[in-house]
């Protein structure tokens, strides 16, 4: 930053925004390109503080005016819209003595294009003057989601306009503030120039956020080159994925701030592990792999599966909220509803915290990489029905893609009208949960070296005796004149090569080791110096060849956890490939239950602390660092800010929100969690609007959309046990920088002086781990139903619909410290076992309800409440004895036969449809009403095999009074997706006599059958009911 002397405290405190210009286009300060002008004697400077606007959102302008002797009281800016004439004029927030700041606002209404200054009004001495900038020839524009063709000077080109403003700053010279606040004078502006230049590189401060703010979204087009996937119909997977992906691609690219990547473009191999590797090169916020379905040509519609809970919780939370709207699309273009899925492995793999892993693997490898995977199975390749409405056609696969892109963006909040997605992500999060406001306090991994050799090998000395092994066995240290010395060069350099703080990596070694001394699971002579491997119960872990080998290993090992940059060694690591990259930036949260994610190298309380407080701080130069996580308790919180929207939560002292960049918070959220009766209320004060209501636990408080700052804010605990605790909170205001930190209650920020806040730290007294529960049920005639959490309500009201069996988990961090049990009470079974973290509880296939439910935490690996060995009762269907009754369906007819004992007794006139199968089936599961394909209802539903069903005619809700009338008038016609349709008479007539086992024929034949087919009598357009319900 530079300041000068005549200039004011107004123009110190936002240089750093943007491009100050004087005299002829000299630049006074570069930060932003931006050109300017001014009139010889009255515009001095003049700085616009961004090239681009993206509504809604801010921008200003600073001008000085005027040779110092008059008195300014007035001011007024004038702006145009270059493309259509506008104008526009801004009043000055701010006169101070011949400095001007106009502040504008802009929401999204404010049309798109390039703007530019035309003149500044102001009074001076109580004489109106004027800056037209159109008498210097030089143009001040700005763009509002548009790019402007703008640039300035980038050095003095005048000799004398340099002298004028070295004259204007006096005897007294150029003041610069360097990094630290410190004033350094310069007798030139020339000089004063080059500083700046130097301490804006020296400092590494950005303009504008490193981060990618663009959401990035990876396509992968399922199958492809040798591998053409399911074929039927002369149609290849292979083909219709690619389709699909390309019209998704461009539809998505419609829209504003969206990168689109795709893991093939052309009929290529490409196996699932390099479709992860390849989309991870664009740091993802979350990759969708395309389908088509094929099982046997007995199914039809449309499902999407997504991440189990486990690992990552909110990799499976948000894939999941991704998978309803992805549904929702494809089944509003007339697809069957198959509903969202998760799908667990089958072969007892799991992700490195011992979770049971996803079954497919892009699923499972882009978990393990940090970003959530959706895999969307459009539809059935081996359906007629399918093939004919959909697949065969290019403008329903068309749509398909459309469906997709349009799901993915309204998701994530994306627009077409240039601004950002509303939506923070969970792999963004992931990437940047450990930067921000952390990074002064706590311990970097990767980072320049905190200590060296000789301090390395003098800690050593004032705790052990360097053992004699290594220089016995191993050959490096053996052909040493200083084995200690040699040890601990190996640690130094083989951190270094990777970018790793040695310190930390022999601090943990010493650790580990207690000083080389063993005496645990690992042995000396596996040169094993962190326990790689070594998980308790006599596990001794992994083994390496030397010292060196180990050291590297360990090294790998940290850089995992700390970045996702690649090794620049071959992987000696065994255990490499199961951390989540990047999940612990710092030492402290190398401790699974201080790091925010639940993530991290051990379970025991402090461990990462531990290292740097008890091993590190006595021969590094870093300093000790306070726990944050001795208890179950957490707050979190996430800021709307200008420009980016949603921000990731942030967690226990962690800033939100952004500093340097002079963006403005308008909206935050709230939240505390954890095992006490404790929850959180909070107010802020918004611009022009001022105090707002007082919102609970999550709640929004300030504005989105409005382009308004939030300006101060005031946050209190509440709940029985808000006395045991304290909140603090400081913010980061205009022109203020960092506030102190105010207790709970405290107003922080600043009222009636217009500054906006721009970022917030809030903590407690005592932190600790956050968590929730979800859970589902198996319902009458529904089936498993959809995932709740947290208070949710499962199952069915209003409706009479038993709850037949249930499962629920734990998420969060949590689950490092808790198993769930629970057990049911069933109908004629009483209470069966304890089922554990996602187990089935209950029955299925018989129709026995739940009466009852227990419900246990249980601390990690404690036993059991009681028996766990039979929680759950899959029911058999009843043997299959005898033909009572068989229902022959005559297909090509579309007529049904009764039979009794082998003698035809009652005739029917039905609606099957190309899809309907052939072949013989026996009766299976029973369902008063269920939804249909095309988001209809159908009564008294029979199932011949998967999604083919008896049942009425159709319904637009489970109300008889809301029948289609063409259903029914259609009867006796081959129209339906598979199903056969019947009269409401005949619908029931099965139903209630036709017992599960019941032997169904389906052929083709001219013939109808001994009995014929029945006519019916059609009924009027208008008429809503079917005339045989005995309902009616």
């Amino acid at each position: 930053m530079i300041r000068f002397k005549k200039s004011k405290k107004i123009l110190a405190a936002i240089l750093t925004a943007g491009m100050l210009l004087a005299g002829n286009g000299v630049p006074i300060c570069a930060a932003e390109p931006v050109s300017v002008a001014q009139t010889e004697e009255q515009l001095n400077y003049l700085v616009v503080g961004s090239p681009v606007v993206c509504t809604p959102g801010s921008q200003f302008v600073l001008a000085d005016v005027g040779d110092g002797t008059e008195k300014l009281s007035d001011a007024v800016l004038t702006y145009v819209n270059v493309e259509t004439g506008t104008s526009y004029e801004v009043t000055a927030d701010t006169v101070d003595e011949g400095s001007l700041l106009f502040n504008m606002e802009f929401d999204d209404t404010q049309p798109s294009g390039e703007y530019e200054v035309t003149t500044i009004e102001v009074v001076a001495d109580g004489e109106k003057r004027i800056v037209r900038m159109v008498d210097t020839g030089i143009e001040a524009k700005f763009g509002i989601n548009t790019d402007v063709d703008s640039e300035a000077d980038a050095y003095v080109v005048d000799e004398q306009a340099e002298q004028d403003a070295e004259e204007a700053c006096g005897e007294d010279g150029i003041t610069v503030l360097d990094a630290e606040g410190q004033e350094m004078t310069f007798d030139s502006l020339t000089e004063a120039l080059q500083e700046a230049d130097d301490s804006v590189a020296d400092s590494g401060i950005a303009t504008q956020s490193t981060a990618n703010p663009n959401l990035v979204v990876v396509l992968d087009p399922g199958h492809g080159g040798s591998d053409p996937g399911a074929c039927k119909y002369g149609l290849r997977e292979a083909d219709l994925t690619l389709k699909i992906a390309q019209y998704c691609k461009s539809k998505l690219e419609e829209y504003s701030h969206v990168e689109v990547y795709m893991t093939r473009t052309a009929d290529t191999d490409n196996n699932l592990a390099n479709r992860v590797a390849y989309a991870k090169k664009f740091n993802p916020d979350v990759f969708v792999s395309i389908h088509i379905n094929a099982v046997g040509g007995q199914h039809g519609g449309a499902e999407v599966y997504y991440p189990n809970g486990n690992y990552i919780p909110g990799i499976g939370t948000e894939g999941k909220e991704l998978a309803e709207v992805i549904q929702q699309k494809l089944v509003a273009l007339g697809l069957y509803n198959r509903g969202i899925k998760i799908r667990n492995t089958e072969d007892g793999s799991q992700y490195p915290d011992g979770s049971p892993s996803d079954y497919l693997g892009v699923i499972k490898r882009s978990k393990e990489a940090g970003f959530p995977a959706v895999l969307i199975e459009h539809a059935f390749i081996d359906n007629y029905g399918d093939v004919y409405n959909f697949l065969s056609r290019e403008d329903k696969v068309k749509e398909m893609g459309y469906a997709d892109a349009t799901a993915i963006a309204e998701y994530y909040g994306l627009s077409k009208n240039g601004n950002y997605g509303s939506k923070a992500t969970i792999a963004d999060t992931i990437r940047t949960a450990y930067d921000g406001g952390t990074s002064e306090a706590l311990t970097p991994i990767m980072t320049t070296p905190t200590t060296s050799v000789d301090r390395m090998v003098s800690y050593y000395k004032s705790n052990a005796t360097f053992p004699t092994y290594y220089q016995e066995h191993d050959t490096e240290i053996k052909a040493s004149s200083n084995p200690l010395q040699t040890f601990c060069q190996i640690f130094y350099d083989e951190a270094v090569a990777e970018g790793v703080d040695p310190g930390v990596v022999f601090a943990q070694a010493m650790k580990e080791t207690g000083f080389l001394r063993f005496g645990g699971d690992v042995k000396i002579e596996q040169y094993n110096f962190c326990g790689l491997g070594a998980t308790g119960g006599g596990a001794a872990g992994q083994a390496f060849g030397s010292v060196r080998l180990g050291v590297r290993a360990q090294v790998q090992h940290l850089k995992a956890y700390a970045s996702q940059e690649d090794l620049k060694n071959a992987v000696v690591d065994p255990r490499f490939q199961y951390v989540t990259r990047g999940c612990a930036t710092f030492v402290e949260y190398l401790g699974i239950q201080e790091n925010p994610w639940g993530k991290g190298w051990a379970t025991a309380s402090n461990y990462g602390y531990s290292i740097v407080n008890d091993y590190m701080y006595k021969f590094c130069t870093v300093k000790k660092t306070s726990s944050t996580a001795n208890s179950f308790l957490n707050v979190a919180y996430s800021t709307h800010v200008q420009s980016y929207g949603w921000q990731a939560d942030k967690f226990n002292g962690m800033t939100s929100g952004t500093t340097g960049l002079g963006k403005r918070l308008e909206a935050i959220k709230i939240k505390v969690g954890g095992e006490y009766d404790l929850g959180v209320t909070y107010q802020t004060h918004v611009q022009t609007l001022g105090w707002g209501n007082w919102v609970d636990d999550g709640a929004l408080s300030g504005t989105t959309g409005q382009a308004k700052r939030l300006e101060a804010i005031r946050i209190k605990l509440t709940g029985n046990d808000a006395d045991k605790f304290d909140v603090y909170y400081r913010v980061h205001a205009q022109s203020y920088g960092w506030m102190n930190t105010v207790p709970g209650g405290t107003i922080a920020g600043t009222t009636g002086k217009g500054k906006r806040l721009e970022a917030i730290k809030i903590d407690l007294k005592t932190q600790g781990v956050t968590g929730g529960i979800v859970y589902n049920t198996h319902v009458q005639s529904l089936g498993w139903t959809k995932d709740v959490s947290n208070n949710g309500v499962s199952g069915t009201t209003g409706r009479s619909k038993r709850i037949e069996a249930i499962c629920m988990h734990l998420t969060g961090d949590i689950t490092a410290y808790y198993d769930i049990y629970y057990r049911v009470h069933c109908q004629s079974l009483g209470w069966l076992d304890w089922a554990k973290n996602g187990q089935m509880a209950g029955t299925t296939n018989g129709g026995k309800r739940m009466e009852a439910i227990q419900i246990q935490l249980v601390k990690k690996g404690g036993k059991a409440p009681g028996a766990t060995a039979k929680p759950y009762v899959y029911i058999e269907p009843p043997a299959i004895t005898k033909d009572t009754y068989e229902i022959r369906v005559n297909k090509q007819e579309s007529c049904i036969t009764i039979y009794k004992d082998g003698v035809p007794i009652k005739a029917m006139t039905c609606s099957p449809g190309d899809a309907t199968p052939v072949g013989t089936f026996y009766l299976a599961g029973k369902w008063r009403w269920n939804a249909l394909m095309g988001g209809v209802q159908g009564q008294y539903c029979s199932q011949i095999q998967g999604d083919f069903l008896f049942h009425s005619v159709l319904y637009n809700k489970t109300n008889p009074r809301t029948l289609i009338p063409s259903s029914y008038n259609n009867l006796g016609k081959r129209v339906s997706h598979g199903c056969v349709r019947l009269q409401v008479i005949d619908a029931k007539w099965i139903f209630d006599n036709c017992p599960r086992g019941t032997k169904i024929t389906i052929y083709n034949s001219s013939d109808p059958g001994p009995l014929g087919k029945p006519a019916l009598q059609k009924i009027p357009g208008s008429q809503t009911w079917d005339p045989t319900d005995p309902a009616i």
